[in-house]
């Protein structure tokens, strides 16, 4: 299984893969052994999730048969510090992914999620979750923030991170009997049987 967490870094990752081309995105932080690309982004989870804990409430319902039905409960709202990392051999190339980033970052609900009447721009990205989450994360980050130094352009590595947070909702599902019927009788006064 993976975590609400996770699936919110997977959304992402899937997101920025189709939106900069041709670089490569990592849901996770590179496993030591795999040489960078020219140009690689890695989407990091940058601490522990916070949660705010509500008062569960159902959003939704399926039914299962005339007397079942499967509710999902809303139980948490959840807040998970994020990072980008972006790596570039040179400066030009880390700038142009950081434009794509830009627009990809901040782009409508029209583009993200395909709700026709959203407004054409907006500050942060939402987007569905998916690995078998229900809901949406809502991701802002901050501006970039480059690290240039003597040894890393000799290297020609060349870096910017982006600190920012997701937003998602902690869901549960769970089978619970319906309301079938309701009998309701008015009386006009107190004393009246």
């Amino acid at each position: 299984m993976i975590s609400l967490q996770q699936a919110a870094a997977n959304a992402l990752a899937t997101w920025l893969r189709a939106r900069v081309g041709d670089a490569v995105v990592f849901p996770r932080w590179p496993e030591p052994n795999v040489k960078l690309p020219p140009k690689a982004i890695s989407v990091l989870l940058a601490g522990p999730r916070i949660d705010e804990e509500l008062d569960p409430i159902p959003i939704a319902r399926r039914d299962l048969s005339s007397t079942r039905a499967e509710y999902t409960w809303r139980t948490r709202l959840c807040k998970q510090p994020m990072q980008l990392d972006v790596w570039a051999k040179s400066d030009a190339a880390r700038d142009d992914l950081i434009a794509r980033l830009d627009r990809a970052l901040n782009a409508s609900e029209r583009e993200s999620i395909g709700v026709p009447r959203a407004d054409p721009v907006r500050n942060g990205v939402l987007l569905r979750l998916g690995d078998d989450w229900n809901g949406f994360a809502d991701f802002l980050f901050d501006a970039p923030n480059p690290f240039d130094t003597p040894d890393a352009a000799q290297r020609c590595e060349y870096r910017a991170t982006y600190r920012g947070h997701a937003w998602m909702d902690l869901t549960m599902r769970a089978e619970s009997p319906r309301l079938v019927a309701a009998t309701l009788r008015q009386r006009l006064h107190e004393s009246d049987p």
